[in-house]
């Protein structure tokens, strides 16, 4: 039986927006959310969430809110994730 290994992403705001968007397709949702057009942005490629984050004008606790939704929806999809292999594994 094969089973799928996930784990869960934890971002930092260190890492390029690009992979950010990239490791976890609606982070485009949750930046526009947040007022941000990141995946337009030719900076995105090589930009760090938080460098980008700064030069909108974002202060510390908004940075930090940023990543909250972030980290929350990377958790998310790691569960359901998880249910649905627990749910393979049953039907198999």
């Amino acid at each position: 039986m094969k089973y799928k290994i996930m784990k869960f992403i934890k971002f930092t705001g260190d890492e390029p927006i690009a992979q950010i968007i990239e490791k976890l397709p609606v982070a485009a949702r949750i930046l526009s959310a947040h007022g941000l057009g990141c995946i337009a942005c030719p900076m995105a490629q090589f930009e760090s969430l938080n460098s980008g984050l700064f030069a909108h004008g974002f202060d510390e606790d908004e940075i930090e809110r940023v990543l909250d939704d972030l980290n929350l929806a990377a958790q998310e999809l790691v569960i359901q994730e998880k249910e649905i292999v627990n749910t393979e594994k049953i039907s198999n």
